[in-house]
């Protein structure tokens, strides 16, 4: 299921959940689940969705989410959270959104450039 979270962590930003350049720094990071959804682009990704991630990332796994858990959970479910739901249907989605919500400046930089 941890596998599952990281999958789904990627699919939802485009980004892995642990990165470093220092190898060593980030097998830490993945030991012990040191990540982070702090991206702007996590602030367009329903509560719902970031909970089943939160769920599935847990280091413990006697405390992590099942598979059972997981088939029930109301974001899988697909019990709605209204307007908040932002769910891209392709990386190149995720990767365009980055740009124009998160970083406008550079969206500028590389339209001047292409």
């Amino acid at each position: 299921m941890w596998s599952v979270g990281v999958i789904l962590f990627i699919l939802l930003s485009g980004n892995s959940p642990f990165e470093n350049e220092d190898e060593q720094i980030l097998f830490e990071k993945i030991r012990s689940g040191d990540y982070s959804m702090d991206d702007c682009l996590w602030d367009y990704i329903s509560a719902g969705a970031k909970d089943c991630v939160r769920a599935l990332l847990v280091v413990n796994t006697t405390e992590r989410m099942t598979i059972t858990e997981a088939l029930r959970h109301p974001w899988i479910l697909g019990v709605k959270e209204a307007e908040e739901t932002f769910l891209p249907s392709s990386l190149i989605e995720v990767k365009r959104a980055r740009l124009t919500v998160c970083q406008p400046a550079n969206f500028m930089i590389l339209s001047a450039h292409s």
